[in-house]
């Protein structure tokens, strides 16, 4: 116990006396337009790119891996799993995506992303629709990483809102 009271203490007596290097330093932005122009279009790019393969994913798990990783590739994965197991799998249709970089703290970005949400359940057997649409406009808080020279959505922090739109307010991106 007095070895490790002692070890305790000069971890704590160093901790406050040096600057930390450039490598232990957190680069923490917090607003879109302290990201370098280059950056912020390419992780926009790559969210938009991956809300448009999940959007297209339906069943298939593996096409996730190209815009999910982590704890939302898994998790997502999990929730398919689980409504397979029900006979059934959601068909997401988004539409209208916008997305805008929030924040980041290299690795991570945080990326706020909303658009409309015109998905429904259908059977897993027959693929025929078992409801209607849900056309709700939804908004989330995502954290992104770049894996493999792109960035992919890493953690669904939050849903932010979710509304109902009318058929009228709808287009096709």
């Amino acid at each position: 116990m007095i070895i490790f009271s002692i070890l305790i203490a000069a971890f704590l007596s160093s901790c406050g006396s040096e600057q930390p290097s450039a490598d232990q330093t957190a680069t923490t932005h917090t607003s879109a337009h302290e990201v370098p122009p280059e950056v912020d279009a390419r992780i926009l790019a790559d969210i938009t790119q991956d809300l448009q393969t999940i959007s297209g994913a339906g069943a298939d798990t593996a096409a996730l891996g190209d815009a999910m990783t982590g704890k939302a590739l898994s998790e997502t994965k999990a929730t398919i799993g689980a409504d397979l197991a029900q006979g059934k799998y959601r068909k997401r249709d988004y539409q209208n995506i916008k997305v805008r970089t929030t924040s980041y703290s290299l690795p991570v970005v945080e990326v706020a992303a909303e658009f409309d949400d015109n998905g429904y359940y259908v059977d897993a057997n027959t693929g025929a629709a078992l409801d209607q649409p849900t056309n709700e406009h939804k908004s989330y808080a995502l954290a992104a990483v770049e894996e493999g020279g792109r960035w992919k959505i890493s953690l669904i922090l939050s849903p932010s809102a979710t509304s109902t739109t009318s058929n009228s307010s709808q287009s096709n991106q």
